[in-house]
């Protein structure tokens, strides 16, 4: 079993831009762009999700270049689920599922398979889920077989009207969102930024990673804010879907290895530089990828992370 756990959903997506035209499907979802943020740091890592028959041509062939096993992949009759993305100048997107609403429903992680990809070296795990989702009531007892650290993704394409984020977060160690869902948990327009991030620092978690799109993302705890500008250490921006995943699986990286709040926020930032670069994920790490984004961290804590509070 991995040490660190990126667990959600896949679906193959289509990038819709502003002029209607369409580009090509490729490899998407929150769990398989959670893994890329951590494999970027560490070979220790899978990726827990159910997927369709068909999940091997390009997920299993990724996992392969990216030397990680398949196992904790549950298969389920029926082809995966392909997504259409258009993003929108103020940082949020559309998002429609191509076969429907039920058929992407169907693949939604669920406890048990999670529960099996849980050993006692697991020492991080990330989870985007949808709040109020019945799935919280099962992370007591996942808590019980290993003492991990647990980062939440907020899932707010299916946020409930009234929202009891309280009760969630209890569950929780660690807690990701953006600034557009800020705005609309708290009823604070978000370029109070000031007001959002002291309400971020009265939940009841130990790290808060807030992403503010392209300027870059803060690490924050009770005590501590760092700032932590946008990166591209393998070229301008391409594409930004998956960022918000890629990075929070990088923060929660960085946090469960002991890096603080800084630290966790420079490995997120610099992860999601890498997704951007291209459409879907990044093909193929290599060592030569890993050691200059270890340099590029050395030089971002030494030189550009900024502590706010």
């Amino acid at each position: 079993m991995a040490r660190y756990l990126s667990c959600g959903n896949i679906m193959s997506d289509v990038v819709e831009f502003a002029d209607g035209t369409r580009g090509p499907f490729h490899l998407g979802g929150p769990a398989i762009f959670g893994l890329e943020g951590i494999r970027l740091w560490t070979d220790d890592c899978a990726m827990v999700c159910h997927a369709g028959e068909d999940w091997q041509e390009g997920y299993g062939d990724w996992l392969g270049r990216n030397g990680i096993e398949g196992s904790t992949v549950g298969v389920l009759p029926g082809e995966t689920s392909r997504c259409l993305i258009g993003h929108r100048a103020d940082g949020s997107y559309k998002w429609v599922p191509l076969q429907g609403e039920a058929h992407i429903r169907q693949f939604d992680l669920t406890a048990d398979l999670m529960l099996s990809a849980i050993g006692p070296e697991t020492s991080g795990v990330y989870l985007y889920m949808y709040p109020g989702d019945p799935f919280f009531k099962e992370l007591h007892t996942m808590r019980q077989k290993s003492d991990f650290q647990l980062m939440w993704e907020l899932g707010a394409d299916r946020m409930p009207a009234r929202l009891d984020l309280l009760r969630d977060l209890q569950q929780v160690d660690m807690f990701s969102l953006n600034s557009l869902e800020a705005a609309r948990i708290f009823d604070i327009p978000r370029r109070r930024e000031e007001e959002i991030i002291t309400r971020l620092q009265q939940l009841p978690v130990s790290f808060i990673f807030y992403r503010v799109g392209k300027r870059g993302a803060y690490g924050i705890t009770a005590d501590e804010v760092w700032f932590c500008p946008a990166v591209d250490p393998a070229g301008p921006s391409v594409d930004p879907s998956g960022c918000g995943n890629c990075s929070t699986a990088a923060a929660m990286y960085g946090w469960a290895a002991g890096l603080g709040p800084a630290g966790a926020a420079v490995t997120a930032c610099i992860s999601s530089g890498y997704n951007a670069a291209q459409f879907g994920v990044w093909p193929q790490f290599t060592a030569r990828d890993r050691q200059r984004a270890q340099d590029l961290y050395r030089q971002m804590m030494a030189q550009q992370v900024v502590r706010c509070r």
